[in-house]
């Protein structure tokens, strides 16, 4: 009987010290995360249709990765609406918090980003959440090579150039360029390693068109199956968004 109790007893200990040490190790990973990133990333990315440089050199419409999620939406039918729906961004991206921007305020959003791109030539920072700037430090060479490489591919779109003969947004000086170049610099720096560049391309290519929704949209729509039929309810919708 003494055995027995003895055996219960033990198996008892063996069990609590088994749970003790898995809270422990769970408390240890949490403390471990907390202290190697200072974002949460959501994991989910998407696709979507933006304005680019296409392989011959002019303007159009291209299929992106990108780095924040693209919800599905329900088709009303109504092809300009699904397209706004579908292709104009809303929310704040798993990264807003941290470099103070959000879909949902275009022209500030636009304002900080520019900062951190900067005039043309010169490096200034931009201020975030984290009291810190984008230029804490500089960019490797090889980061500074994926830049240079990134800006020059990257279009000025609707506000300067033609579609055959596009603006990159290292040669225009205009506040939607300068934010651009923000964009491919944030993420080069901070999450270069993540992300490929047609995913850094694909989520400068939401917030271009957040900026252009009018002329985007419709582009779009117009090298779609239904035509240019189906731009005329666009007339509305704002042709930029924020100062050139």
């Amino acid at each position: 009987m003494k055995k027995e109790s003895l055996e219960r007893m033990t198996l008892v200990a063996v069990v609590i010290a088994a749970i003790f040490l898995i809270i422990n190790q769970f408390v240890i990973a949490s403390l471990d995360g907390s202290s190697s990133s200072r974002i949460s990333f959501s994991g989910k990315t998407g696709s979507t249709l933006g304005v680019g440089l296409k392989s011959d050199g002019t303007r159009g419409v291209i299929e992106y990765p990108t780095i924040s999620e693209v919800p599905n939406v329900k088709e009303t039918g109504d092809a300009a609406q699904d397209a706004l729906n579908k292709y104009v961004p809303t929310g704040t991206p798993w990264y807003g918090n941290d470099a103070s921007v959000s879909f949902d305020d275009p022209v500030n959003s636009l304002n900080i980003w520019a900062e951190v791109g900067g005039p043309l030539g010169e490096r200034q920072g931009g201020r975030f959440s984290s009291s810190r700037t984008i230029w804490e430090k500089d960019l490797t060479p090889e980061q500074q090579a994926r830049y240079e490489k990134l800006v020059s591919v990257a279009t000025c779109d609707f506000c300067c150039g033609s579609p055959q003969r596009p603006t990159r947004v290292n040669e225009c000086g205009c506040s939607h360029a300068a934010a651009a170049r923000g964009i491919i610099k944030y993420f080069i720096q901070n999450y270069g390693d993540k992300y490929s560049d047609e995913q850094i391309l694909g989520e400068r290519s939401r917030w271009q068109t957040l900026w252009y929704p009018g002329p985007t949209v419709k582009l779009i729509l117009s090298e779609s199956s239904n035509g240019e039929a189906s731009v005329s309810d666009l007339s509305k919708l704002p042709s930029m968004v924020g100062g050139c």
